[in-house]
């Protein structure tokens, strides 16, 4: 059970905990987080990209509670107050996002990244040059707000010469950044599983509902943030290939869409249930 303690080594294995993109559907990082907290788990490094970002912040913060809170709070109502942003002629996404950025700051105390308690890095994308900008210094609001910039809902980050945008494009679950910041073992906890990859009995519930909006013509944020699921499911699958974290927790949110923030308590749930499912199977192999 050594993994699983605050207590340190003589010479410890640095752990990291990987939050992955994925929209509303990242309320289940906040559920995994209750289930790690519960086995006196502290990682080294918390690194995330899009809402992962958001959700490791808040976490590093030590304000994670507060979140937890929160959920039961939010409805359409609350939703489109912070996403849709009326009377802005058109440019280079549909919303500047100060209404977000403004209620994750009652939220996060620290303004620097290297203010954090823990260590911290959000991960985004060079809009030009289609690499992976690791953020791990600097304004922590702005790196937040650069690895949520969904290209077309949000407008890009300026960030010295570079635009950002949002860190799904490139890595969804950046399990690689963690291992470069000198991580051994690495959870990571995956949200872009699509309905037929975790087809449960929950979700075919779900599928009526699903049917229902098939039958209207989509909104445009509804066309940009399904068309970027896609891509971030496909890249997520091909890097976990590639760069598989020690631990893999999915839990089973692929029925709810980007912006259904309301779904909060439904997915911090799944979150919680995964988390212990998997953190029991790896107590007893640790244990022996």
């Amino acid at each position: 059970m050594r993994f699983w303690s605050k207590r340190k080594l003589e010479t410890p294995t640095k752990t990291a905990l990987v939050l992955g993109s994925g929209g509303a559907r990242g309320w289940a990082h906040v559920g995994v987080i209750k289930a790690l907290s519960e086995l006196d788990f502290v990682p080294d490094i918390v690194v995330g990209s899009s809402i992962g970002s958001i959700v490791g912040a808040i976490y590093a913060s030590g304000e994670i509670a507060k979140a937890e809170a929160f959920a039961p709070n939010l409805d359409w109502t609350h939703i489109a107050k912070l996403f849709f942003e009326f009377g802005i002629p058109p440019r280079s996404g549909l919303v500047e996002g100060k209404r977000v950025m403004k209620l994750l700051g009652e939220f996060i105390p620290a303004q620097r990244i290297q203010d954090l308690p823990l260590t911290y890095a959000a991960v985004a994308t060079d809009l030009y040059t289609q690499s992976e900008v690791v953020l791990k210094e600097g304004n922590l609001l702005e790196a937040i707000r650069a690895s949520i910039a969904i290209p077309g809902l949000f407008t890009p980050v300026r960030h010295g010469k570079k635009w950002l945008v949002d860190g799904g494009l490139v890595n969804p679950l950046p399990v690689s950044v963690a291992r470069e910041m000198g991580a051994g073992r690495v959870i990571g906890v995956d949200i872009n599983l699509c309905e037929g990859e975790a087809h449960t009995s929950e979700e075919k519930k779900e599928e009526g509902k699903e049917k229902k909006k098939e039958e209207k013509a989509p909104f445009l944020p509804d066309v940009i943030t399904r068309s970027f699921r896609v891509a971030e499911n496909s890249i997520t699958r091909e890097r976990l290939l590639r760069q598989p974290p020690d631990v893999l927790i999915q839990p089973k949110v692929g029925h709810i869409a980007t912006l259904e923030f309301q779904c909060g308590e439904e997915a911090m749930k799944a979150g919680y249930e995964a988390a212990r499912e998997k953190l029991s199977v790896i107590s007893c192999q640790l244990s022996n």
